[in-house]
């Protein structure tokens, strides 16, 4: 749906959903998103967006413009690259076989490989599997608050979500997780898990996230403050 306010044209799109309360997302992209009740007609919807206008225009701006402050990576030798929260510096040494080391001790990432063209795709493969290997370890860790178990456990390219837990308890995970702290780590397996028993965001299912932990809010608040600088 969409419509003009003061000459500017705001687009959106419905996603219903089973609750009681509308909300609207808006994207680092500038995209925006309203979570409906599933009972509210199209005309409510867009009287409700409509008195939202001047916030909307606003909050996309913002957005904008955080878009435009994050750094681009070109790969390169010394640039930083993020693991579990911290810097690592990226050396490139030139090889003919390819392959990623990284350093704790000195914070170094090191890649070798005959190409720079690879190493973006060499970086995303390393995250994933670090990625895979940490969140397994965590779901391990915190598995004693739950009875339900997940099905099966996924790293994925997930471009607007942290993790994702289907209807049978698949748990998928975005494949970046290992470049943030490990408490905000934590903190979306913790989330995802608790969707194992409520696949919504209920009352009850943030008390249950509460129960594992109770700090929650605060990691929260990290992520929709950082997580857009989270990238390669």
């Amino acid at each position: 749906m969409s419509f003009y306010y003061k000459d500017e044209l705001i687009e959106f799109e419905i996603i219903y959903r089973n609750r009681k309360t509308l909300s609207i997302k808006i994207d680092i992209d500038g995209n925006i998103k309203v979570i409906s009740p599933e009972k509210l007609s199209e005309n409510n919807i867009l009287n409700i967006v409509e008195k939202k206008a001047s916030w909307i225009i606003n909050k996309r701006k913002i957005m904008l413009n955080r878009k435009k402050v994050i750094p681009k990576n070109n790969y390169l030798n010394g640039e930083f690259y993020l693991y579990m929260g911290e810097k690592y510096t990226l050396k490139v040494v030139t090889t003919p076989k390819d392959t990623v080391l990284i350093n704790h001790e000195n914070k170094v990432i090191e890649i070798s490989t005959s190409s720079k063209d690879k190493i973006r795709n060499m970086l995303e493969k390393f995250y994933r599997e670090e990625t895979f290997k940490i969140v397994k370890e965590r779901v391990c860790y915190y598995q004693k608050y739950f009875e339900n178990t997940p099905k099966e456990i996924r790293v994925k390219q997930q471009k607007r979500r942290w993790g994702s837990c289907t209807f049978d308890n698949k748990l998928l995970f975005n494949w970046r997780l290992s470049m943030m702290p490990k408490d905000i780590l934590d903190y979306v397996i913790v989330h995802e898990m608790c969707h194992m028993v409520y696949k919504n965001h209920s009352k009850d299912f943030w008390n249950d996230v509460f129960r594992v932990m109770p700090n929650y809010k605060e990691k929260s608040l990290w992520l929709r403050e950082n997580g857009i600088k989270i990238d390669l």
